[in-house]
C-alpha cells in the first residue's frame, strides 16, 4: 500500500513552509522568530505575487505550455516519475535542486497530452510534483507563472474543481508567508469554500491551517497598530507640552503624525471580472484601492472574464465606458459583471409517426429546433400519432421509452424513433400531466409508465388503466378515451387512443401545537419562519416537517422548567424541539429548586 509522502519545510520570510503535505503547502511561524520582530521575505516571491491584468482568454489546460505528442504510456510513466523526483527532494536524498528544477521545466509538456486525454487525476497530480519542485527549489517566479497558469486552465473544466481549490490554497498561502493579508484571505476562503463543496477534507484541514495562521496575523497587526497609536499619543503628548510652554495653544492641537490626506479610491466588483487603473495602481480583485494625489485624475477599466459581460458602473462612476474620475475626495465605485447568455441549440429528428413535445420549445414535427442558454435542463416527451408506438430514443445520451432529460452545455440532437402497430392491433398511449408524480399500469398488461407509456393491444380489446400516485402527490382525473374522474379508466380499442394521466402534489397537511403549565410561567413557541413568538395554549397549526421551539419563561419565585412531550435542548434548559409530523401537546412544569 502506497505511503504518504513525506514534507519538507523551507522557511520564507518569518514562516515555515511544509511541502508536500496531501492537502497542499502547509504554513506556520518559523523556529527561531519572535511574534514582534519582522523579517523579510523573498523579494523575488514578493515580486512574482504582485497582481497582474488577466489574459482575455483561458486557454485549456495543455494550452498553456509546449505542444509535443506523447503516448499515453508515456504520459503515465513520466507522472510516476515526476513523483518519485519530489519524493526523492522531500525525504533528502536528492539535493541539486538546479537540476530538479531544469527537469521540472523540460516534464511541462506531459500536461498537455494528459489535457488532451481527459486525465484529468493524473494532470493534478503531475501538476501538484512540479509545483513542489519548484517550490523546494525556492524558484518562485517559476512557481507562481505556474501556479496561476494551473489554476486558469482548472477553470474551464468542470471535473477539475479540486485543481482549482489546490492552486487557490497554495497561491493564498504563498500571500500569507509575505504578509499580504488581503490577497491570502481571498484566495484562501475560495479554497476552503470549494474544497467544503467536494467533501475533500485533508484538503480543507490545510486550508484552515492557512486561516488560522491569517487569523494570528491580523492579531499581530492590531498589536502593533495599538502599540504605534499608544508611541504616537506620547509623542503628540510631549509635542503639545513643548508648545504650551511656548504659547502655541493652537499649534498643540495639530497632529504632527497624522496620515496623508491624499484621497482614496476603491473599487468594489459583483460577479467576475477585473479592473484596472491607469495611473496603474490598482489591479482588483488582487488590489481593490489606492491613494492617489489630490486632483489627479484617474481612469478605470473593467475587463469580463470569459463567460460574463460587463454590465456597467455604479457608485460614483455610471454608466458602460471607461470609469474616468478626478480624486478631490474619497471615491469608491463598483463594476458589475453578469453571466454572459451562451446559446445551445436543441434538435429533435422523428423517425415515425409521433410527435415530440418539451417547455423549452420543441413541437415536433414543426418546432424540431429550439435554442436555450448553456447549463439548461431539457425534458422531451415522445407520443406516437395513429397506429404507432414509440419504441425510443437515441442521440444526447437518451435511451429507452421515458421522457428524456438532458443538461445541455452543448450542441445536440436527440431522434425519437416510432414503429407502425402490427396488422389487427391498435395502440394505447398515457401521457403523463400534472407537477406531481406517479405511475399507470394496464390490465392485460402491457403498459407501466413512468417507463412504459405506449402498448399496443387486439383490435376491440378492453384495456383497463390504473392509477398510484406517488408520495406527496394525488390523481386528479383522466381525459381522452372517454375516460373521467379518478377511478379506473377502460377503454375499447377499436383505434388508437390517447389518455392523459394527471397528477398534481399534494397540499402541505397542517398538524397543531398544543402547550400548557403548570405552576407560574409561561411558554412561547417559535417556527423561524417569521411568524415570531406565538402563544400555543389554544393551539397552534404549523406545517408538516416544521421543528418547533419553545421557550420557557418561569414566574416570580420559580427557577427550573420540567418539559413533557418535546426534546430539552442541552445548551439551554429552559428550551425544547419538536417537529411537527403528527399533533402535538407539550407541558411545562414551573417550580422552585434551592441549591
Amino acid at each position: 500500500m502506497a505511503t504518504a509522502p513525506p514534507t519538507r519545510s523551507i522557511e520564507v520570510g518569518r514562516y515555515a513552509l511544509a511541502v508536500g503535505a496531501p492537502g497542499g503547502t502547509l504554513i506556520s511561524p518559523g523556529p527561531a522568530i519572535s511574534d514582534e520582530g519582522d523579517v523579510a521575505a523573498s523579494a523575488e516571491l514578493e515580486e512574482a505575487l504582485e497582481p497582474k491584468p488577466e489574459p482575455d482568454d483561458h486557454p485549456t489546460p495543455g494550452d498553456y505550455f509546449e505542444r509535443k505528442v506523447i503516448t499515453a504510456g508515456e504520459a503515465t510513466t513520466r507522472v510516476e516519475q515526476s513523483e518519485d523526483l519530489l519524493r526523492a527532494a522531500l525525504d533528502g536524498s536528492l539535493l541539486d535542486f538546479d537540476a530538479l528544477s531544469a527537469r521540472a521545466g523540460v516534464m511541462l509538456e506531459v500536461l498537455d497530452a494528459l489535457d488532451r486525454d481527459g486525465r484529468f487525476d493524473e494532470w493534478l497530480r503531475y501538476a501538484r510534483a512540479i509545483n513542489g519542485v519548484l517550490a523546494l527549489a525556492q524558484r518562485w517566479s517559476a512557481l507562481i507563472r505556474s501556479l496561476r497558469d494551473t489554476l486558469g486552465a482548472a477553470e474551464r473544466v468542470p471535473d477539475l474543481a479540486r485543481a482549482v481549490a489546490w492552486a487557490e490554497h497554495e497561491l493564498g498561502t504563498l500571500h500569507l508567508a509575505v504578509g499580504d493579508a488581503e490577497g491570502a484571505e481571498r484566495r484562501l476562503e475560495r479554497a476552503r469554500e470549494i474544497r467544503r463543496e467536494i467533501g475533500d477534507r485533508q484538503g480543507l484541514a490545510a486550508t484552515e491551517q492557512s486561516l488560522g495562521v491569517l487569523c494570528r496575523q491580523h492579531l499581530r497587526a492590531r498589536r502593533l497598530e495599538r502599540r504605534r497609536r499608544l508611541d504616537r499619543r506620547m509623542l503628540l503628548a510631549a509635542t503639545a507640552l513643548f508648545l504650551l510652554l511656548l504659547g502655541g495653544v493652537v499649534g498643540a492641537a495639530v497632529d504632527p503624525f497624522a496620515p496623508g490626506s491624499d484621497p482614496s479610491l476603491t473599487v468594489r466588483l459583483e460577479g467576475r471580472g477585473t479592473v484596472t487603473s491607469r495611473p496603474a495602481s490598482i489591479v482588483c480583485p488582487d488590489r481593490c484601492d489606492a491613494e492617489f494625489d489630490t486632483g489627479e485624475s484617474v481612469t478605470l477599466t473593467a475587463s469580463a472574464r470569459r463567460g460574463t459581460t460587463f454590465a456597467g458602473w455604479s457608485g460614483d462612476c455610471e454608466g458602460m465606458r471607461r470609469c474616468r474620475l478626478r480624486l478631490d475626495d474619497a471615491r469608491a465605485v463598483t463594476a458589475r459583471f453578469e453571466r454572459a447568455a451562451q446559446p445551445r441549440a436543441v434538435t429533435v429528428r422523428l423517425n415515425g409517426d409521433g410527435i415530440v413535445t418539451s417547455a423549452a420549445g420543441i413541437d415536433c414535427p414543426g418546432a424540431c429546433r429550439t435554442t436555450v442558454e448553456r447549463g439548461s435542463r431539457v425534458r422531451l416527451v415522445a407520443a406516437p400519432q395513429g397506429d404507432a408506438t414509440f419504441s425510443g430514443w437515441s442521440g444526447g445520451g437518451c435511451d429507452g421509452t421515458e421522457p428524456c432529460a438532458i443538461t445541455v452545455d452543448e450542441p445536440v440532437t436527440v431522434t425519437a424513433r416510432f414503429a407502425a402497430a402490427p396488422p389487427g392491433e391498435s395502440t394505447l398511449t398515457v401521457i403523463p400531466g400534472g407537477e406531481g408524480s406517479g405511475t399507470v399500469t394496464s390490465r392485460p398488461d402491457g403498459i407501466a409508465c413512468g417507463d412504459d407509456c405506449s402498448a399496443t393491444f387486439a383490435e376491440d380489446r378492453e384495456v383497463t388503466l390504473t392509477q398510484t400516485a406517488d408520495e406527496g402527490s394525488v390523481f386528479s382525473g383522466w381525459s381522452g378515451g372517454d375516460c373521467r374522474g379518478t377511478g379506473d379508466c377502460t377503454v375499447a380499442l377499436n383505434e388508437s387512443l390517447e389518455v392523459k394521466a394527471t397528477f398534481d402534489l399534494a397540499p402541505a397537511e397542517d398538524f397543531t401545537l398544543t402547550t400548557s403549565t403548570s405552576g407560574p410561567g409561561s411558554v412561547a413557541a417559535t417556527s423561524g419562519f417569521g411568524d415570531g413568538a406565538r402563544d400555543c395554549s389554544a393551539g397552534c397549526d404549523y406545517p408538516a416537517g416544521t421543528a418547533v421551539t419553545l421557550s420557557a419563561t418561569p414566574g416570580e419565585g420559580m427557577n427550573t422548567v420540567t418539559w413533557t412531550g418535546c426534546q430539552r435542548l442541552s445548551d439551554d434548559p429552559a428550551a425544547c424541539v419538536v417537529t411537527m409530523s403528527v399533533d402535538r401537546a407539550v407541558s411545562a412544569s414551573f417550580s422552585s429548586v434551592v441549591d
